[in-house]
């Protein structure tokens, strides 16, 4: 099955993500690390913009990633309508900092025709988990 969404991608591996249609994915600056079908990952660096007044990455930004890069997945899956979330679900479980190193990663629970079920996870350079989520997005008219 010929999927251009999915070749996009995966000719995008190793670069930042500010070549991505999302102009939120620019600020966030983001490198693609890998990419299949339903299954993705992108590589962030904390910086000072992104966090709390604790010095910590911030929950709205920790959510942020986590549904950008969901929604980056459901793009691997090639279909013609464009999707968008109806809800996110995001608990946190550990904290980062600023020069830290985060990797998000979004798989497909569930491929519907409507409807696409996703989990992300939100892990530090030494693989402890930092936030998890899970995400509903449903399929929406293109753009014409």
């Amino acid at each position: 099955m010929d999927n251009p969404k999915l070749a996009w991608l995966r000719a995008h591996i190793g670069e930042s993500t500010k070549k991505s249609p999302s102009p939120f994915a620019h600020w966030l600056d983001g490198i693609v690390e890998t990419v299949e079908f339903g299954d993705l990952s992108i590589r962030y660096t904390v910086r000072p913009d992104m966090t709390n007044p604790h010095g910590l990455l911030h929950g709205g930004v920790i959510a942020g990633i986590l549904d950008d890069v969901i929604g980056t997945c459901v793009a691997s899956l090639g279909k013609e309508q464009a999707f968008v979330s109806i809800n996110l679900s995001v608990d946190f479980v550990q904290a980062a900092r600023v020069s830290d190193e985060v990797i998000a990663r979004a798989k497909v629970i569930r491929n519907g025709r409507t409807v696409v079920y996703l989990q992300g996870e939100l892990f530090n350079k030494q693989g402890k988990l930092l936030a998890m989520a899970t995400s509903n997005l449903v399929a929406v008219p293109s753009k014409s």
